[in-house]
């Protein structure tokens, strides 16, 4: 039996406010009167009731005086009471985005351990991954049915392909179904029990492409999942195009998705708080930025700029085209517009939790990269994994302060609080834009984790600890870090025995000074 949860995901914007599983239709299909919309992928849209004319007055009132460019559109109020702009929808003919309805990377494959299960964060849902008896990554809620201990405490059960719960034994298989209940001695009442909905384990659509494990956060949309393809990199894979450091890199952050997203829009920044770390990059050689809008924004395409140099003097020309496809990636393709060599920076932003976010990397160039430099880079990552982790350091205090001020602030609006006079701001509007106006302004947390606030400034060894959220989930960093402290063992070991041994040289010579000089007294009387 595979067992289907029976937890629905909560209302998404304004457009969906309940879902459920019906046969599949060949076409949409209204229902008149009813609000009712049945689409192909089998899900029922329930519309919101329109909105009485005075009560959209108010709503594009306010839009008006938040400077929103949705004002005049069609708006509606959702029950928290926040607006849902979709002036981009009715534009382009769009769907509503829906955070729950897509694909996220939430982990390199390469770093994962097949003999246990590991933990992780996505929209604020603890999931467990972990690999059945056939070799298939499983990500489930990480929460036993039967006391709601973590699954990823637990144990793999390698005879039966299971993963088995660490604190009462309940096993469950790779559907989510229970297959196992210690506690029940009587093979009738063990078949009653594991086959009821309730000891079910909730388990997400899962697939692993690209090298990196892909999460879809709805339990209930499976059907949706295989027909959704994850925001892939054309790069990846692709002959005459080399990944620079070897793999993927991906590090926990003390800030969170807008934050993090925000800031990668914002090339302006880079001479100023990466200054001298990132190549040339530096205060002295900052340019101003003209940014264009080559793609306007929409709910599912996001959108798309264009610089024509770098945000700072370089020795060659650069076209730089930044493509935004939500909600998680920010791909920035750079053309050396004298030698033609192309450089793509590709930046995965996942929502973890209020505050916290991942951030997964891979640099693509297709200049000629000769084998014994692949081969060296590949063998000592670790060292590629530095320069990025530094980079990181360098506005991580940075951006956890000024989330804090927005957010807690005196002025939560980004439209009045910020201060955005230049074209090099022109990435950082775009991207409000779009998760204001189309993705709701907020990401959509479940339970209590919705008002739950960022709490205090975090100290610096905190909100900068590489060691927690890169090197412990890093196999190429963990190693490194193994010899450095080997070696460290090693050092002091051999330092122990140079200064015993230089002990005993002083006290051997300290020993014949006084010798002699004892000599010398009798000789002289």
């Amino acid at each position: 039996m595979t067992c289907l949860s029976t937890v629905q995901t909560s209302a998404q914007g304004s457009l969906y406010c309940t879902r459920a599983r019906l046969p599949v239709a060949s076409h949409a299909l209204s229902l008149p009167g009813t609000g009712v919309k049945l689409t192909r992928s089998g899900i029922v849209a329930v519309l919101q009731p329109k909105q009485p004319d005075a009560t959209a007055q108010i709503v594009r009132a306010t839009a008006a005086a938040n400077g929103s460019p949705a004002a005049g559109s069609t708006a509606v109020a959702s029950s928290s009471g926040s607006v849902h702009r979709q002036h981009q929808q009715q534009q382009s003919g769009d769907r509503a985005f829906n955070w729950h309805h897509n694909w996220y990377p939430v982990a390199i494959m390469s770093k994962l351990p097949a003999d246990r299960p590991t933990a992780t964060l996505l929209l604020g849902i603890p999931m467990v991954i972990w690999r059945d008896g056939k070799g298939e990554w499983q990500v489930f809620e990480d929460r036993c049915p039967h006391r709601l201990a973590p699954l990823s405490e637990g144990r793999l059960d390698p005879a039966h392909g299971t993963l088995m719960c660490s604190y009462h034994g309940w096993q469950f298989d790779s559907t989510g179904q229970c297959t196992l209940i210690p506690q029940i001695g009587d093979p009738a009442a063990m078949k009653v029990a594991c086959s009821s909905k309730k000891t079910c384990a909730r388990r997400f659509p899962a697939q692993v492409n690209q090298g990196l494990l892909w999460v879809w956060p709805d339990s209930t949309s499976a059907m949706s999942a295989v027909a959704t393809t994850p925001a892939l990199c054309s790069q990846y894979g692709v002959e005459g195009w080399t990944l620079l450091g070897g793999e993927w890199f991906a590090r926990d952050l003390e800030y969170g998705y807008d934050t993090l997203m925000e800031n990668l829009f914002d090339p302006s920044h880079i001479p100023f708080a990466h200054h001298g770390i990132m190549g040339s990059a530096s205060r002295d050689k900052a340019l101003p930025l003209d940014i264009t809008t080559t793609a306007d924004v929409t709910p599912t395409g996001g959108f798309k700029l264009f610089r024509n140099c770098a945000p700072f003097r370089t020795a060659a020309p650069t076209d730089t085209t930044n493509n935004f496809i939500p909600p998680v990636l920010n791909s920035s393709l750079q053309i050396n517009t004298e030698k033609g060599t192309t450089t793509v920076l590709n930046f995965y932003g996942i929502p973890l939790a209020p505050g916290k976010s991942r951030v997964i990397t891979a640099f693509f160039t297709n200049s000629k990269v000769p084998s014994i430099v692949k081969k060296l880079v590949s063998k000592f990552e670790w060292v590629f994994h530095l320069g990025q982790n530094l980079v990181l350091d360098s506005d991580a205090m940075l951006l956890h302060v000024q989330e804090r001020l927005l957010h807690e602030g005196r002025d939560p609006n980004w439209r009045t609080a910020f201060f955005l006079p230049a074209t090099s701001d022109t990435g950082i509007i775009k991207f409000r834009h779009w998760y204001h106006d189309c993705a709701g302004g907020d990401i959509p947390w479940l339970g209590n984790l919705k008002h739950q606030g960022l709490g205090p400034i975090k100290p610096r060894e905190v909100v900068m600890n590489r060691y927690s959220q890169h090197v412990v989930g890093c196999k190429s960093c963990s190693e490194a870090l193994r010899w450095i402290q080997r070696l460290q063992r090693v050092s002091l070991g051999l330092a122990s025995v140079a200064a015993a041994a230089c002990i005993s040289v002083v006290a051997a010579a300290a020993a014949t000074t006084t010798a002699a000089t004892g000599a010398s007294g009798i000789l002289q009387s």
